[in-house]
């Protein structure tokens, strides 16, 4: 059994095309606003393209990046141990990125006072489309108390 789930993304495509529904909903209850305020106006379209800058970054369980990750079950870890999960790191935007790790929403409350993620990874500036092998450790206080089971949000962050 897997310790990953596939996540589901919305492509760049999809954002664009609600982005524009959105535009045609607002113009459309504008129009209709001023018809029935009376008023007289005049307008035109003008047609623009461009291309954005963007930061992404992929994480998968297998170096060919085929198996996304977004979900860790890290199982039972025994106090003053350690665990890894070796992951694969696919930078997926349209520039350089350096990575950043943090984490969010611990539960119990007081579990990141025992616990303690760290990485392997290097801080070295991943280019368009490399990939990048990075482990996280979990690393459990030997004098953990009171806590039975965990959870708690890992966040990947990225800058360009």
């Amino acid at each position: 059994m897997s310790i990953f789930k596939a996540a589901g993304h919305a492509s760049f495509g999809d954002s664009v095309r609600f982005l524009m529904v959105l535009l045609v909903i607002g113009s459309l209850v504008f129009l209709a606003s001023n018809l029935i305020a009376g008023q007289t106006f005049w307008f035109t379209s003008i047609r623009s393209r461009g291309d954005i800058d963007a930061i992404d970054v992929g994480v998968y369980s297998d170096e060919n990046c085929s198996d996304d990750v977004s979900f860790i079950d890290w199982g039972n870890i025994e106090p003053g141990l350690v665990k890894n999960v070796s992951l694969f790191f696919r930078n997926e935007g349209t520039v350089a990125a350096d990575l950043f790790l943090s984490t969010d929403n611990w539960s119990p409350s007081n579990a990141s006072e025992f616990l303690t993620l760290t990485w392997d990874y290097s801080g070295r500036t991943l280019d368009l489309f490399e990939i990048v092998p990075i482990t996280l450790t979990l690393q459990v206080s030997p004098s953990v108390s009171g806590i039975k089971s965990f959870s708690f949000d890992i966040i990947i962050g990225a800058t360009a």
